[in-house]
């Protein structure tokens, strides 16, 4: 969640931890501050791990924009020396595929809110990530967690004073951004995924570790929980929930 590189990987903890989900993961490992880096296992790929999120809450689909065939083209031009890192190879984002839910927090802001919800809003996202800044996993896709959603045109307009059409969705909110610290990651020019667990907002290494094995874990059971199994409009909560900020 933050630019700053992440340090050497600490040495493994939770050490049967990926043998608990043999059809998920492949292995694991820690970093140095506490994050999680699972190895997704053969066969696992953004459009699995999509559709078996869909019970979650506030899901999200960051699909590569490569057609196949220039992810093929790419592969062809990469070097041929056998195990290299997300970053080594072409570093075009549509490479990637990145598939996240259940946020620690959710910032929303809606039509009715008070004028000081609107003008607030920036402010109180800063307040959220100001404790939750973690290095950058290197070798690894560049979105590993961190605020995805959407921020409308209205929004932009009440911002600098002028009132948004009439016409528009009063359903539609004016903000819907989301802080997620739990994310699958696929690198389709080296057909690699990876589950990255940040543990947040444990504080300290070892509290980290065990706040992100607890989330992973959990995201994991809701995956591999049957939709059938769910009733009607059930929405299965992970972890913790998410803090609505904002509104009337």
């Amino acid at each position: 969640m933050s630019p700053t590189p992440e340090a050497a990987a600490a040495p493994r903890a939770g050490e049967r931890f990926a043998s608990r989900w043999p059809a998920w993961l492949a292995g694991h490992r820690f970093t140095a501050s506490g994050g999680l880096v699972a190895d997704a296992a053969t066969g696992v790929g953004p459009e699995t791990v999509f559709r078996a999120c869909t019970g979650l809450p506030h899901v999200l689909f960051l699909d590569s924009a490569l057609p196949d065939e220039a992810v093929l083209d790419e592969r062809a031009s990469s070097r041929p020396d056998g195990d290299r890192s997300a970053g080594e190879v072409a570093p075009r984002l549509g490479r990637y595929s990145f598939v996240a839910a259940d946020p620690l927090f959710s910032v929303r802001v809606d039509r009715d809110a008070r004028p000081t919800a609107v003008a607030e809003m920036p402010a109180r996202l800063r307040a959220i990530l100001a404790d939750l800044a973690t290095p950058t996993i290197p070798g690894l896709p560049p979105f590993q967690g961190g605020i995805a959603g959407a921020i409308s045109y209205d929004y932009g307009l009440l911002r600098i004073g002028l009132a948004p059409p009439a016409a528009t969705l009063a359903a539609t909110p004016l903000v819907s951004l989301h802080v997620y610290d739990t994310v699958f990651a696929f690198d389709h020019v080296l057909g690699r995924g990876w589950f990255i667990s940040q543990g947040l907002p444990g504080r300290g290494g070892a509290a980290r570790r065990e706040r992100a094995m607890e989330r992973l874990e959990a995201w994991l059971t809701a995956l591999s929980r049957p939709p059938a199994g769910r009733a009607a409009g059930e929405a299965v909560r992970v972890a913790s929930p998410a803090t609505h900020v904002g509104g009337p």
